[in-house]
């Protein structure tokens, strides 16, 4: 049987089922959505191995010339290597803005109904992208199969052009355009059963919330513990939200933290450290919404049997 890598992992193809299936059957977020070779969401590059010219049908020449094939239309005849396309040449789709509305005075929800069934993972993150070309990555704060539009958490003041344009001008009825998802940390079912203890600061907990929605929506047995930070926000803008998942779920508890004015400050260290340890000895799987680069310093110090992840965007 043929052999297909993929981050790592070296998979046996049955049949000469496709690269896409291939994946997907072992647990990896793929975008895709057709299936046929129109949507172009399953796209990805070839490290080693040559695709067949009709699993590049609609491509750019560009992207032709460089490996670039869709992933639902490609059998594995022979050992391939593939990866995920760079960020900057994901798929684009258009997004039509269905709702927007205030959660508090700091942050603006809006609500995007994709032009087709847009795939992604509790967890995820993606790029919007607006008419002048600005792009910014966002945390994805919606659950796909349960929530029929996608929700992003925009904050005001943040400082980025993008989320000033969206919560000063955007309006109902405007377009955005949207790549497909990227973080490869999200719910499955392999954590059904085992304790999550979750960090989240400011807006990154649009991420934490998708996740942990998904996780009890799915029936997760063991405990799930929150911990929020507002550093830049000052209130914990879907206390409303996480009353009402706490009320429905005996599993679920959370706490707020203030008094923090910098994710990288010792003391916030410290103070997340001794947070998690209890969670740590129970083998929980440690869940990060920082700031990407403080998410990873976490990571780097903490002991965790059960790992850890960050869920950031990373630009």
């Amino acid at each position: 049987m043929p052999e297909l890598c993929f981050e790592g992992h070296v998979y046996q193809v049955d049949d000469f089922d496709t690269v896409l299936n291939t994946l997907l059957k072992n647990g990896h977020a793929i975008p895709n959505f057709c299936r046929s070779g129109i949507c172009h969401s399953c796209m990805m590059k070839a490290e080693k191995g040559t695709p067949l010219p009709f699993t590049q049908i609609g491509l750019s020449d560009e992207l032709a010339a460089e490996n670039y094939f869709l992933t639902c239309q490609c059998a594995v005849y022979a050992p391939m290597e593939v990866r995920r396309p760079d960020k900057d040449k994901r798929t684009r789709f258009v997004a039509m803005v269905r709702s927007k509305e205030n959660l508090t005075d700091a942050v603006v929800k809006i609500q995007l109904a994709p032009e087709h069934d847009f795939a992604y993972e509790a967890g995820q993150y993606t790029t919007l992208i607006n008419v002048d070309g600005v792009a910014v990555d966002y945390p994805v704060a919606s659950v796909h199969g349960v929530n029929p539009l996608m929700e992003f958490h925009i904050p005001r003041d943040c400082g980025q052009a993008l989320s000033a344009y969206i919560v000063d001008e955007l309006e109902v009825g405007d377009g955005l355009e949207i790549m497909t998802a990227l973080g490869d940390h999200y719910y499955r079912d392999e954590l059904l059963k085992q304790p999550l203890a979750v960090v989240a600061s400011d807006a990154n907990l649009a991420a934490a919330y998708s996740l942990i929605s998904k996780a009890l929506c799915e029936g997760h047995s063991a405990g799930i513990n929150l911990l929020y930070a507002g550093i830049v926000l000052d209130k914990l803008y879907l206390e409303k939200e996480l009353n009402q998942l706490k009320a429905q779920h005996p599993y679920f508890e959370f706490q707020i933290v203030d008094g923090f004015d910098q994710e990288d400050s010792p003391d916030f260290h410290r103070h997340v450290q001794q947070w998690l340890e209890p969670f740590a000895a129970q083998s929980a799987r440690i869940i990060l919404a920082l700031n990407a680069e403080i998410a990873d310093k976490f990571g780097d110090t903490l002991n965790s049997p059960g790992g850890c992840w960050s869920i950031s965007p990373r630009s």
